[in-house]
């Protein structure tokens, strides 16, 4: 599952590297149930991620592997969580009229 996570998904193939592939491998084993019961869903959470950006932040870290689950289980959290269906107060990506 894990390298179907990250070969699979749109947003991953860019650049594979260790600490991306541990990443994944903490979050499959740390969100098990969504990866077994709603695999399509998983991996659509994933393509909708902005895991390379999220790798070059995590990059300056002194450990990149925790630092992408982090931020890669705040994602799945706001997907998959009890308040999946609500907005977060900073996801208002709204411009100005020009």
């Amino acid at each position: 599952m894990v390298l179907s996570t990250v070969a699979e998904t749109e947003n991953n193939q860019g650049y594979i590297d260790k600490y991306l592939l541990h990443a994944v491998s903490d979050l499959v084993d740390a969100f098990r149930g969504i990866v077994e019961h709603q695999t399509t869903e998983w991996l659509e959470c994933f393509d909708a991620a902005p895991v390379a950006e999220l790798q070059v932040v995590a990059k300056s870290l002194p450990h990149q592997r925790f630092a992408l689950v982090g931020m890669i289980a705040e994602r799945i959290v706001r997907r998959f969580g009890p308040n999946a269906g609500q907005g977060d107060l900073f996801d208002d990506r709204r411009r100005a009229a020009a």
